[in-house]
């Protein structure tokens, strides 16, 4: 299980990274899974009679929803090799996917919808089994999670919050700044009861935050905290 650890190790320091980084971290998983004699096992197993061009084309040119099992694997770990030998742009790629969002929400976006799923699956072909840690993946010290959701609050409070009562302004900026202190706790369920608490207020005074809150919701579920 020590392989597993290191590619949860890599994962986790992907999902973790910021996006200028993001070919390294990519780098440091192919180094990961290369040096599991499973892990290849399975990745050639997977890979065999898959067209990787014409499954590319097919499940993002458009965006569709992603495949499952053996074809997931085989798709994501060659988009991987892809742009660590730079045949892909990972930007570029991440602009035509995720139309209308910006590069930070939509490399989120793509460790939510494929990174952690395309693990789980590898985990569960290799080992008959996901491995905890990356099928809900958390991190040791909640200060990075604290880091990037105090960001977004704080763009909401600065940019988009604007309630003419004074008492209800004054409620919605305790709920945000509650989700916050929340992760203090390093508690999901803790932290995930003042969004669900926050996202009802909200609710109740016809508040309306666009993709704020959905950016919020992207970070926590990245998170393994949703």
């Amino acid at each position: 299980m020590d392989s597993i650890k290191v590619v949860d190790n890599a994962i986790v320091e992907m999902m973790q990274t910021e996006i200028i980084l993001a070919d390294k971290s990519i780098k440091k998983v192919l180094v990961a899974l290369s040096k599991s004699s499973d892990y290849t096992r399975t990745l050639k197993e997977c890979a065999k009679g898959f067209d990787f061009d014409r499954e590319f084309k097919r499940y993002f040119e458009p965006k569709s929803n992603a495949p499952q099992g053996r074809a997931l694997v085989a798709l994501i770990v060659g988009m991987l090799y892809k742009i660590d030998a730079g045949k892909l742009n990972f930007l570029d790629f991440l602009k035509f996917t995720y139309i209308d969002v910006d590069t930070t929400k939509s490399y989120r976006l793509f460790i939510s919808e494929y990174i952690i799923p395309f693990v789980d699956t590898l985990n569960m072909l290799t080992f008959g089994q996901p491995y905890e840690e990356v099928s809900t993946p958390q991190i040791n010290s909640y200060d990075k999670l604290k880091e990037e959701i105090t960001w977004a609050i704080n763009g909401i409070i600065k940019e988009q919050l604007n309630v003419d009562d004074m008492e209800i302004n004054e409620e919605v900026i305790a709920m945000l700044n509650g989700l916050c202190y929340s992760i203090s706790f390093g508690d999901n369920i803790i932290i995930k009861t003042a969004f669900i608490g926050l996202k009802n207020t909200l609710v109740k005074y016809g508040i309306n935050l666009n993709d704020r809150l959905d950016n919020i919701h992207t970070i926590l579920t990245v998170y393994g905290v949703m």
